[in-house]
Order: structure tokens, then C-alpha cells, then sequence
């Protein structure tokens, strides 16, 4: 049977969305000491790496050609300034496009903003239903690091995405039997949202590695340096610290093939499904041959549009998880906004 509809959160305005304070403006932020140092530490990494910057499949071989092409040139012709700019103020720019749901030229759209607001809101109430959750102050992101947006809080703002990352950083930690100083290997960690959650929920006890797209990896490089995290780039196995967040770019997958073993769990969010098919089955792949005890994802399960040559998606379904070395804990409805409600989270475990 061919599925013509799909179950979804409800699509609903936010009660206090005209009562709250929201930051859309092009604000721009002062370049300090700190953010030149990270900016040299980025070039100076591009220029010992010998790969493409554009390394895009599927869906972000789109993106970076038409929404990220003047951030993708500046890291070609390694222009210093260009680059100051664009990554001390990336939440308002297209640094992060694709990264953050929605980016912020979107918001350009009056309605597509009002949506936004209205989503942030939802979402703090979602997190706030399902994790422990204490106050706001544990979801902002101060100004300092990449200019954020969203709902003013304090001294920073509340990013659509971070309710969704406090979530996910909550059920990976209440896991049954993972390790409490875990090594967690994110697929597509963007600008490294989820990694800072997970930093903050192990209180510093973990090892995170975050293999992506070079453009997303130096964006996450610059978020967590300014958000003070230990963050390193990887070129080997060898290269691989515990307590750190170690980036690791997509063309050196198999580089890191012999850290397989030292796996707890392996996340990913809403990046497997946009990739073509040799990307995915290259993840799945080094999933199935490693040791982790769990493989928690959330991706769609929906072809929306089965007619685009652009919007190429691989149904969840699909997936080539093998079957007799996981187990299916958990399939599910994401409780978050995003993707007109066709993302889905699957928690499968390693069988003993």
C-alpha cells in the first residue's frame, strides 16, 4: 500500500506569539581579539586540507551551490575579512543556512517569521512536557557566539533549533545502560547545536565526534570555540581526544574507521534522509560494522515532493539498518516543529 497522507504534530499559532520579544534584525556584532584568533585557526586548517570545500550530495549539493555560495567562495579565496564577518554574526547569515530551521534570510517573509516565533514558542513548551528542564536561561545562546536569533532571553536569545537539541541531549542521556562518560559519534552535527547540549547534560564527561560538510564543520568549529567548549579538527584516528568535541570532515569518514569500536551511540538529525543514495548507504554502512549500543535518528518518512529534482529524500524505511545486529526500540511522531511534520525519531539497539 502506497501512504497518500501521514500523521503529524498539529500545525497551531503560539498564544503568546505577539506578546513576546523576538530579535529578527540584521544586527551586526563587533569583531573582537578572540574571534580573529579562530578565524586564523580556520584558514590555517584549510590550508592543510587537501580536499573540496563544496562536498555537498543530495539536497546540499543545492544548498551550497545557491544558498551558501558567497560563504563557500570566501573560505576558497580565503578572504580573511569576508570571513570575520560572516562568522561573527553566521546565525544571520548564510553561514548557517540550512543549518538553523528556518535560516534567517527566510524571515525576510512575514509570514514564514511569524511561524517562527510562534514554532520557538511551541517547541520551549514541547521541551519544558518531555525533559527536566529548569528554566530558559539552560536554552540561550549568548550574542558572542555567532549572533543568534530567536526569543530574547537575558543576554542572548533562545535559537529555533535548541529546544529540539536540549531534547535530544535529555533522552541520550537517560538511555538505559550507556555509559555516563559516553562517546557519541553525531552524522551532520551543522553548527554544532546538539554537541554543546550534550557537553553541558555529560557536564564536560564525553567524547563527541561530528563528521559533516566542511562548510557546517568550521561553522560548529567557531560556535563551540566561542561558546568555550574543547573543540578540535581531525585528520585521523590518532588525532581523537576524549573530553573534546573532535570535527571530523565528511571526505575523512574512513580515516576514522578504526574508532568503530569505541562507540556508544551514533545520532543523527534530519540530514540522512537529504542525502543521494551512495552518502547514505556509506553511513549506514559504518553504523552496521560498528560497536555502538544504540543508533538514535530522526529523519522523514515521507516523499513530499516525488516530483522535484531538487528536494532528493530517502524514506527512513529505507534505511539499510541490518536487522539482525539492532533492534527497533522506538518509532515515533518528533514532538518538534520542522519538515510539515514528516520527520520521525527511530531508536534502535545493538542485540547482546
Amino acid at each position: 500500500m502506497i501512504r497518500k497522507t501521514y500523521a503529524s504534530i498539529e500545525k497551531k499559532l503560539h498564544p503568546d506569539v505577539d506578546k513576546s520579544d523576538f530579535s529578527y534584525k540584521d544586527l551586526k556584532a563587533e569583531i573582537t581579539h578572540r574571534d580573529k584568533e579562530i578565524i586564523n585557526e580556520i584558514l590555517d586548517f584549510i590550508n592543510i586540507y587537501q580536499f573540496e570545500l563544496l562536498d555537498g550530495t543530495g539536497e546540499w549539493e543545492w544548498l551550497q551551490n545557491n544558498k551558501q555560495s558567497q560563504y563557500i567562495n570566501g573560505l576558497k579565496n580565503k578572504d580573511y575579512n569576508l570571513l570575520c564577518e560572516l562568522f561573527t554574526n553566521m546565525f544571520r547569515n548564510e553561514v548557517t543556512y540550512g543549518y538553523v530551521s528556518p535560516s534567517f534570510s527566510d524571515l525576510n517573509n512575514q509570514k514564514i517569521k511569524k511561524e517562527s516565533s510562534s514554532d520557538i514558542l511551541c517547541n520551549i513548551d514541547t521541551c519544558f512536557e518531555f525533559t527536566n528542564i529548569q528554566n530558559l536561561e539552560q536554552l540561550v545562546t549568548n550574542v558572542k557566539c555567532g549572533m543568534p536569533f530567536g526569543k530574547k532571553f537575558n543576554k542572548g536569545y533562545i535559537l529555533p533549533d535548541t529546544p529540539r537539541h536540549f531534547y535530544y541531549a535529555t533522552k541520550i542521556f537517560n538511555l538505559e545502560s550507556l555509559s555516563n562518560t559516553p562517546s557519541i559519534l553525531e552524522i551532520g552535527g551543522g553548527y554544532g547545536g546538539l554537541c554543546k547540549e550534550l557537553w553541558e547534560i555529560y557536564q564536560k564527561k564525553c567524547t563527541l565526534i561530528n563528521i559533516d560538510l566542511l562548510p557546517g564543520l568550521l561553522s560548529a568549529y567557531y560556535f563551540l570555540k566561542t561558546c568555550n567548549i574543547p573543540v578540535k579538527f581531525i585528520f585521523d584516528e590518532n588525532d581523537i581526544s576524549q573530553n573534546f568535541v573532535n570535527l571530523v570532515p565528511v571526505k575523512l569518514l574512513n580515516k576514522i574507521n578504526s574508532k568503530k569500536n569505541m562507540l556508544d551511540l551514533i545520532f543523527n538529525s534530519r540530514s540522512l534522509c537529504e542525502m543521494d543514495k551512495n552518502s547514505n548507504n556509506e553511513y549506514i554502512n559504518f553504523i552496521n560494522n560498528s560497536n555502538a549500543s544504540y543508533f538514535y535518528h530522526e529523519n522523514s518518512n515521507f516523499l513530499l515532493f516525488p516530483d522535484s529534482e531538487r528536494h532528493v529524500e530517502i524514506l527512513s524505511d529505507e534505511f539499510m539498518v541490518d536487522k539482525n545486529k539492532y533492534n527497533l526500540l522506538q518509532a515515533s511522531i518528533t514532538p518538534f516543529s520542522g519538515g510539515d511534520g514528516r520527520y520521525r525519531e527511530y531508536i534502535y539497539k545493538k542485540i547482546q
